[in-house]
C-alpha cells in the first residue's frame, strides 16, 4: 500500500499563508483571472469556504480553489481564526515516517502544502474522500484519515 507520508523526494513548500473565510450575502464569490474587477471570472467559490491567501494586490487576494489559481476581492473575505478545540474533532497525527503531507485537495495526487510532524494534534473541520480538512499553522489543507487517531 502507498502511504501519504512525506519523503525526501517530495519537498514541502515553505511559504506560510493567511486563512480567510468567504463572506458574501448568500451568493458565491467570483474568482478572477487578474487582480481587477475587469478580470474574467474563472470560477465561483461558495459562501463560507475557507481560502488560503498567498498575496494581496489592488484589494484582491491570490488563492487556489479546486486546483484553480486566481484572484478574489478581499472585500468579501474575513480573517479566519482556528475555532476552540472540540474534542470530538481533534485528532493526532500517527505515522511511522515522522510526518504527514498536508495537501491542497482531498487526494494523494494533490499538491503538498507542507508536512505535519508525527504527534501533532489537529482540529478537523470536515471529512471527505477519506481525508480530513484541517488548519495547521496558517495552512488550510487535507490530511489522510488513515494516519489520524
Amino acid at each position: 500500500t502507498t502511504s501519504d507520508t512525506n519523503d525526501s523526494s517530495t519537498p514541502a513548500i515553505d511559504n506560510q499563508v493567511n486563512t480567510y473565510k468567504v463572506k458574501t450575502s448568500g451568493g458565491s464569490l467570483n474568482m478572477r483571472s487578474t487582480s481587477s474587477v475587469s478580470g474574467s471570472v474563472v470560477l465561483k467559490i461558495p459562501n463560507g469556504t475557507l481560502l488560503s491567501i498567498t498575496s494581496i494586490s489592488n484589494g484582491f487576494g491570490k488563492t487556489t480553489y479546486n486546483s484553480c489559481t486566481g484572484w478574489v476581492s478581499m472585500s468579501y473575505l474575513e480573517k479566519y481564526t482556528v475555532p476552540t478545540s472540540d474534542s470530538n474533532m481533534t485528532y493526532t497525527v500517527k505515522t511511522s515516517s515522522g510526518s504527514l503531507n498536508l495537501r491542497l485537495a482531498p487526494s494523494t495526487s494533490s499538491r503538498i502544502l507542507t508536512s505535519v510532524p508525527n504527534g501533532t494534534k489537529v482540529n478537523v473541520l470536515e471529512i471527505s474522500n477519506g481525508f480530513a480538512k484541517v488548519i495547521y499553522k496558517s495552512y488550510v489543507g487535507w490530511l489522510s484519515m488513515t494516519y489520524l487517531k
